[in-house]
């Protein structure tokens, strides 16, 4: 499957657990798919994990995973 294509399973999948260390797991996640230090997206993604991880704790689903795709 080409990696642009949009049915392409994502490289990361991370649950989202219902405790204080929810964003720092979601970042650390994170950089295991961007590990390269020098990588221009690399704050930006972990800066939205950590912004969104929050709003998953206030509305809980069934189903708190973060799925993450590599450029």
């Amino acid at each position: 499957m080409q990696r642009n294509d949009p049915r392409r399973e994502p490289d990361v999948r991370h649950g989202i657990d219902h405790r204080p260390t929810a964003s720092r797991d979601a970042r650390r996640a994170i950089d295991a798919l961007l590990s390269d230090n020098e990588d221009v997206i690399r704050d930006d993604v972990r800066l939205a994990a950590s912004e969104l991880v929050p709003n998953v704790l206030l509305h809980p689903a069934d189903d708190d995973e973060m799925r993450v795709w590599g450029p």
